[in-house]
Parts: structure tokens; C-alpha cells; sequence
């Protein structure tokens, strides 16, 4: 099965989600939203339809210790030392090692810890970031399907396939696709013919 031949452009990302049961969705505390300075558009999305709380293979969403949702960065309790008083006031919607935050302009971003919290990109939007990760959770399940449970482990997904899944995170969202961001790093990391992290 190729990836492309899963997704189309009029596919309607949630209804997909619960049919195929590919991940569950968390939804976010509308209180806490409230309190928030995400757009309307993006507390909406979050409280009606939310993000799954675990993405193979180490991405996770959403509450971090009990009813901590959205922590400020300079307060959330997974954080690895102290973060720069400039990001200090992100959002934590996510951690992948690193924290992915969202900014007032409702763009995700990622502050990698390893190299002085730099900013990597990650999606416009929530909304584009559930389609992403969508894609990507189903580019793993085809490579277990095709190679097995090790796929990611061993950085074994195919070539094609992660072209495949980079093309379709980029007619969602073309910055997110581009070399250097979040996905990009993610997917040649774990693709045979990728180059590791620090080569990109």
C-alpha cells in the first residue's frame, strides 16, 4: 500500500481518525483554553476535536502531570532545566524529548533543548499539526506493515514512503515540509536513506 493512495485532499481528517481508530483523541479543558491566548479558531479545534495524547514513537500531547494542561514554559513540570526568559511564557501543547509549544500566532513550534532551545518549526496551526501527525502515524503503521515493528527503532522506513509522507505534509502546510523543520528532521531520521539529525 503506498500513502499517498490513503489521503486525498478532500478527506475529512477527523471522521478519518475515528474510523480507522488510527489514534484516540484528547480533547482540551475548555477552561483552561479560555484562559489562553490561542485564536478562537484553534480553541475550538482543540476543545471539539483535540490531538492524540501518544504518536509512535515518542511524541506526546496534552496533559503532562494531573490538570496540567497548557503550562507556560518557564513553569511546565517536564521541563529539562530552565528554558531562556524570552520563550519562558510559550504554551506546552506537546513534548517530543523537547517541548512543542504554541505561540500567539497559533504556530507549533519545537525549542530543542540540545541546542539552546533553538526554534524549529513545526506546523501553522493545531489544526495542520493533527493532519500531520495523522500522515505520519500512518507512514509507521504502513512500515511495520511492510518492514515490522522495529521500523523506527532501526530507521528502516523506506525512501518512498517518506517522500511520500513529507509531499502530503506539505500540500497541508508547505513550512512544515521545508528542510530543517520538525517533520523533515523527524522523517529522514527514521528513513533508510536519511541523513542523521546533525547533517541536516
Amino acid at each position: 500500500m503506498k500513502l499517498i493512495e490513503v489521503f486525498s485532499e478532500e478527506l475529512d481528517f477527523p471522521e478519518f481518525i475515528v474510523k480507522t481508530k488510527i489514534f484516540e483523541l484528547i480533547r482540551f479543558p475548555e477552561t483552561r483554553l479560555n484562559e489562553t491566548y490561542i485564536s478562537f479558531r484553534s480553541k475550538e479545534m482543540l476543545v471539539r476535536v483535540g490531538l492524540p495524547e501518544w504518536v509512535a514513537p515518542h511524541l506526546h500531547f496534552g496533559e503532562f502531570d494531573e490538570n496540567e494542561w497548557l503550562p507556560e514554559l518557564s513553569d511546565w513540570s517536564w521541563r529539562s532545566g530552565e528554558s531562556p526568559e524570552e520563550i519562558g511564557h510559550k504554551l506546552v501543547l506537546g513534548n517530543q524529548e523537547s517541548p512543542i509549544c504554541i505561540e500567539k500566532s497559533d504556530t507549533i513550534v519545537l525549542f530543542d533543548h540540545t541546542v539552546g532551545h533553538k526554534r524549529v518549526m513545526v506546523n501553522e496551526n493545531p489544526l495542520s499539526l493533527l493532519k500531520s501527525l495523522t500522515i505520519y502515524q500512518k507512514m509507521i503503521d504502513i512500515g511495520i506493515e511492510q518492514i515490522g515493528r522495529n521500523v523506527c527503532k532501526n530507521r528502516s522506513i523506506s525512501k518512498d514512503l517518506g517522500d511520500e509522507c513529507l509531499c502530503l505534509i506539505g500540500k497541508i502546510d508547505q513550512k512544515a515540509a521545508a528542510k530543517g523543520s520538525f517533520w523533515y528532521r523527524e522523517v529522514k531520521h527514521i528513513s533508510s536513506c536519511g541523513k542523521s539529525i546533525s547533517e541536516n
